[in-house]
């Protein structure tokens, strides 16, 4: 996962102008947000197709939770995937219709399903129930429930992404097997990190505990999303660099999304940026979880946690802002502008959010 390679400099991305790339960070908004759907109805068509092929009867009741959740995944919006195929027009200088025609929209879209989706299922696993497991049962526990027996959603998505790389001509044996293999380390990455997390006791959940798994896990996946939108060019060395550099926009939706689900979090017993934070303040931790239950409230928002847990919040935004700041210093004017995005966005998705949330919770997810 090149490890020792070097992070590129603003120096390495492309010099437009402050006000043509943050036409370009826009358009590409726009576009994905809008035409973005006809991309993921090419993936929910793929996906129906694959289980027809096996056989999998998508009307069979058994099947209407995997489906409910197959469909809001693909067909709700979706801020943190727009922002990140808009951070990488930005960076890489490529329009929307550019990235499209590299050809890895599709598989790109299918991994973000499919990592949504195994991030929901792990989190209904019986915390103290796989904890107490030997790790090679825990690993198995957490494999099956990803793609075990009945996960026909999973191994279909799967199937679609191999099949889509394989079938491509504009694809060699060696962009086949650097995308596949990535996927492949992702995969095993997440079940040793899930299985370090189940045998973790809740009240060890420190700052720097949450903060290196949020870290790790978004720059795995992000990886991996990038790789797939890079294409029929994902060995390009040029192209390559940015799989290090989407991940640390990821870590900044990361805790959005975190202070928006601290509430779920707490239920299930998740480690967060959030949770860590809360974790040390204890008092806070439990003031939260006291005035949640009391006033019935299921998101937060900033400005809730800086009112019920101010040293927990400030934690929080300091991180936040420290990746900002990172951003901006090492990627000069793309990285400001990427800065600048995330705080408007720091202000505005999350009340948004909440808003919606009280409306109808389908149209929540982030």
């Amino acid at each position: 996962m090149r490890q020792n390679e070097r992070l590129p400099s603003s120096n390495s991305i492309r010099p437009d102008g402050y006000i043509r790339s943050t036409r370009r960070f826009v358009r590409t908004f726009v576009k994905e947000a809008s035409r973005g759907m006809d991309i993921n109805t090419a993936v929910r068509e793929r996906v129906v197709s694959e289980l027809g092929r096996r056989d999998v009867d998508i009307a069979d009741p058994a099947m209407a939770t995997d489906w409910d959740a197959f469909e809001k995944i693909l067909f709700r919006p979706r801020p943190r995937l727009i922002s990140a195929i808009s951070a990488y027009s930005l960076l890489t200088g490529k329009d929307f219709e550019d990235i499209t025609q590299q050809e890895g929209m599709i598989p790109a879209k299918a991994f973000w399903m499919l990592g949504t989706i195994q991030d929901n299922l792990l989190d209904g696993l019986d915390k103290t129930k796989v904890a107490a497991m030997s790790e090679d049962e825990r690993m198995a526990a957490l494999h099956d429930s990803i793609f075990g027996k009945g996960r026909e959603f999973q191994q279909a998505t799967h199937a679609v992404i191999s099949s889509e790389l394989e079938a491509n001509p504009a694809y060699g044996q060696a962009q086949i097997d650097y995308l596949l293999g990535g996927m492949s380390q992702w995969f095993d990455f997440l079940l040793r990190q899930e299985s370090e997390v189940y045998r973790t006791p809740e009240e060890n959940y420190s700052f720097e505990f949450c903060k290196n798994y949020r870290e790790q896990q978004n720059a795995v996946a992000g990886r991996v999303v990038v790789s797939f939108l890079n294409g029929q060019n994902c060995l390009d060395p040029e192209l390559q660099k940015y799989e290090q550099i989407i991940p640390i926009l990821s870590y900044r939706t990361q805790i959005m999304d975190d202070i928006g689900d601290v509430v779920e979090d707490m239920e299930m017993k998740r480690p967060s940026y959030v949770i860590g934070a809360l974790r040390e303040f204890p008092d806070e931790f439990e003031a939260v979880k006291k005035i949640s239950a009391q006033k019935g409230i299921k998101k937060f928002t900033p400005h809730k946690l800086k009112k019920y847990a101010p040293q927990s919040y400030k934690l929080v935004k300091a991180t936040f802002t420290a990746y900002g700041e990172e951003l901006s210093q090492t990627y000069g004017v793309k990285g400001a502008i990427l800065d600048k995005a995330g705080r408007l966005a720091y202000h505005t998705f999350p009340v948004m959010r909440d808003l919606m949330y009280k409306v109808n919770e389908r149209y929540t997810y982030f």
